[in-house]
């Protein structure tokens, strides 16, 4: 690979309206994931009869869910507008809406940003060398084969403290610190707790399987997307992945093992082309998600001209990445640099 440009270099050559967070424009997009994923849960009761319009339903809302999530994760990157105010008002609220606790997320995934492809820093998916493979546990190598894991790594993760902390407690280790920083991550309990309350006392009329069938069951679906799609994003089951230590890390070149998924059939637009153009998300995480394409256009040129090799954008079946999740999981083969 040709010399590395940095990340001043790459960011000379971005457009400077790529990096123009417009609030009216956001709230556009904002308004209308969360009118369609209101929309659902009020068609439910139409449907709920057959269990083909339950499926329906679970599959729709599950892929909504993940929709107004990324629209969310904007606000954890202050890439929604301008105004942290307003950007920390939508993010607690669309994350709440979907029961993920706002600052306690947005402080491990902007740590998976901060160390992107770190052997030991890295958020997100575990790095683990190959050769562990044979070690895993029964019950974990059960848990992968069996499926399981794409549904429920992500509850595991966020509520039931796997590898992080969990992230319903405010003195969790992960979030424990100034007491600024564990009043907001209460702040982000209390919401979620909130709407909990919400959809099971006046949605879902103190029902379980009511709630079951609207809230858990797509719950698991939109699980299925974070996993799988945050898993291809930085994960190759040819080899090629690499991730480095402390000794050979840097940013730009963990931004750079970052892949570039299309979809295709239309996904890469609804799911804001945080598929597709991942590789200037992780350069430059405060481009808003409408001017990605614009942005990655230019760095593929830039890229190309310099003879550096970036992976994207790379045709992925979405109807073969639960198979590529399942199998491969976080094995890595090309570890750069002594591990501690």
């Amino acid at each position: 690979m040709n010399t590395l440009p940095t990340i001043d270099e790459i960011l000379k050559i971005i457009p400077p309206k790529c990096f123009e967070r417009s609030l009216l424009k956001s709230l556009g997009y904002w308004l209308l994931d969360i009118l369609i994923y209101i929309g659902l849960l009020m068609w439910f009761p139409l449907i709920h009869a057959s269990y083909f319009g339950r499926f329906c339903y679970t599959v729709i809302q599950g892929t909504q869910m993940w929709i107004l999530f990324i629209m969310g994760h904007e606000c954890t990157h202050d890439s929604f507008s301008e105004y942290p105010l307003v950007n920390h008002f939508i993010g607690e609220l669309t994350h709440g809406a979907l029961l993920v606790p706002f600052w306690p997320w947005k402080i491990t995934h902007t740590a998976h940003h901060t160390y992107h492809q770190h052997f030991d820093k890295d958020r997100s998916h575990p790095w683990w060398p190959v050769g562990t493979r044979q070690t895993e546990s029964t019950f974990y190598r059960l848990f992968r084969l069996s499926g399981a894991a794409v549904f429920f790594s992500w509850p595991a993760y966020l509520y039931g403290g796997y590898l992080d902390g969990t992230h319903i407690l405010p003195l969790s280790k992960a979030f424990a610190g100034n007491i600024v920083t564990i009043l907001k991550c209460l702040g982000s309990t209390i919401t979620v707790t909130g709407f909990t309350g919400l959809y099971w006392f006046w949605l879902c009329n103190s029902n379980g399987s009511q709630f079951l069938n609207k809230i858990v069951a797509p719950w698991t679906v939109f699980s299925f997307w974070l996993y799988t799609i945050t898993y291809l994003q930085h994960h190759q089951n040819n080899g090629k992945t690499i991730v480095y230590t402390n000794n050979t890390w840097s940013y730009i070149k963990g931004a750079l093992q970052t892949i570039d998924r299309r979809l295709g059939f239309g996904l890469d637009t609804l799911f804001h082309h945080i598929t597709d153009c991942h590789i200037t998300h992780h350069l430059f995480p405060k481009i808003p998600h409408y001017n990605l394409k614009t942005a990655t256009g230019t760095i593929y040129k830039y890229m190309a001209e310099k003879g550096v090799s970036i992976h994207g954008p790379v045709d992925t079946n979405p109807f073969r990445i639960f198979k590529e999740s399942v199998l491969y999981n976080s094995y890595v083969s090309n570890i750069m640099g002594a591990i501690n």
